[in-house]
């Protein structure tokens, strides 16, 4: 490996500290409390550092944002099934199941995150391209999944962002009332907690 090359693993995993304390920051002071410097001293780099990897401030809590997104997404979509043709509603409700019940329990497990997802899930500082890129890109098999349950006639005639809402803040809830128990739900508490959402989804 040439020499100009080995700094690479170093920039990345200074870029990571870097999230990891702008994450914990914004949800301890809000995003208006938190100066780049303090989160520059809180990752243990320099702030010229910070404003190499992240233009503004802005650009940070974006990058923070789809960051956490792509870890769930990620961690979700590895675990569970996926639809192929004409899936019948058992088999909708069965990928959907197992969405949630790895979404839920990924979320009790990362209680920082949660509580970051529900700070600025809708907060002016996430701008219109990073929510887009969130939900038709990073969770675009959740938004998969919601059109051919509407095609299939299994989920209700409604827009598909505000299925895909439905969905969030219920797991949001949800989470948060495990999170504050200090515990993970049991299986026939998945159960219970997806039949709220199958529910709220069923046509």
């Amino acid at each position: 490996m040439s020499a100009n090359l080995k700094p690479a693993p170093r920039s990345i995993h200074k870029r990571q500290r870097i999230l990891d304390a702008a994450l914990t920051l914004f949800i301890e002071q809000g995003f208006h409390g938190t100066s780049t410097a303090a989160i520059a001293k809180h990752a243990g780099v320099a702030t010229g550092t910070l404003f190499h990897h992240f233009a503004s401030k802005e650009a940070l809590i974006n990058a923070l944002y789809l960051a956490v997104k792509v870890e769930l997404a990620e961690g979700i979509a590895a675990q569970s099934l996926s639809l192929s043709g004409q899936p019948s509603s058992q088999q909708l409700r069965t990928v959907a199941k197992q969405f949630w019940q790895h979404s839920l329990c990924w979320c009790v497990s990362m209680p920082e995150k949660v509580r970051f997802f529900a700070q600025y899930n809708h907060s002016p500082y996430i701008n219109n391209q990073t929510q887009q890129t969130a939900q038709t890109q990073v969770f675009g098999f959740i938004n998969g999944l919601l059109r051919v349950g509407q095609q299939q006639a299994v989920f209700k005639c409604l827009p598909v962002e505000l299925l895909y809402e439905t969905c969030h803040g219920l797991l949001l809830q949800t989470a948060f009332y495990y999170i504050a128990q200090r515990r993970m739900p049991t299986e026939i508490e998945c159960d219970q907690s997806f039949g709220l959402l199958w529910d709220a989804l069923h046509a």
